[in-house]
């Protein structure tokens, strides 16, 4: 979830081309999983910044969007499974090699990129499983294998000391992540290609101040729209919450 790069220099873009011996230099390979990967994020995101609008424009929105990033199983794997699981792989494969699992080195902005990315890759294998693997599992006149609004108000209903900051802190992340994330990715790949030490410098730089306000103003659409979700819970149908419950009951000890 981090790429490790931490000074304005065209060495520090990718650190392992300073490292002994020939190691693979992760970098670059981390850059554009975590681009491709991006497609679907920002969807995602987008779905959940819908939730502004209420129950029925977040579903509405939540079933034009799967269409896009989710129209069959093999484009979900390359774009989401695939992109992800090499964008992971690269991080601990990083956090080995310098045998540290944390780094708050570089920039505020890195750090504030590589925070978001440790709390993802904490929560990621179980909000995948809750949101795109449980719901499969349900059983029941109403169960079609999707979440939806009913599923995250039934959870934030059930345990509101848990979800609301759970998914507060995940749209939060979400959206930091790939926004310090997509400038982090173009830089490296962009210095990568130049072959001109000044470009290659000029594109280790942090982000433009319009960059950022484009960056956390999406982060604050976001939240807004995951705070409303969780706000209007009580506004979901109630018609699918015994199969959720019972879904619960069947997973949770």
């Amino acid at each position: 979830m981090e790429t490790n790069a931490q000074t304005p220099s065209p060495a520090a873009v990718s650190p392992e081309s300073s490292a002994p011996g020939p190691k693979l230099k992760l970098g670059p390979i981390q850059a554009a999983s975590g681009a491709i990967f991006a497609l679907f994020l920002v969807l995602h995101l987008c779905t959940a910044a819908s939730g502004t609008l209420g129950p029925a424009r977040y579903d509405a929105t939540l079933a034009t969007l799967r269409n896009v990033y989710r129209p069959h199983i093999a484009v979900e794997i390359l774009i989401i499974g695939l992109a992800a699981s090499v964008h992971i792989a690269c991080a601990i494969v990083q956090m080995v090699r310098r045998r540290k699992i944390v780094a708050f080195k570089g920039a505020w902005w890195m750090r504030a990129h590589r925070l978001a990315g440790y709390f993802m890759l904490l929560v990621l294998i179980g909000h995948v499983f809750a949101t795109r693997i449980a719901p499969t599992l349900a059983t029941g006149p109403t169960a079609t294998g999707k979440a939806d609004f009913a599923f995250l108000a039934f959870a934030s209903l059930s345990v509101p000391g848990f979800f609301w900051p759970y998914y507060l802190l995940l749209g939060i992340a979400g959206a930091t992540h790939l926004g310090l994330g997509l400038h982090l990715a173009s830089r490296m790949l962009r210095a990568r290609r130049e072959a001109d030490a000044e470009t290659a410098g000029r594109a280790a730089g942090g982000p433009s101040p319009a960059r950022l306000a484009v960056i956390f103003g999406f982060a604050a659409v976001v939240t807004v729209g995951v705070f409303s979700i969780l706000w209007r819970g009580s506004e979901a149908s109630r018609e699918r919450f015994p199969e959720y419950k019972a879904l619960a009951d069947k997973l949770l000890p």
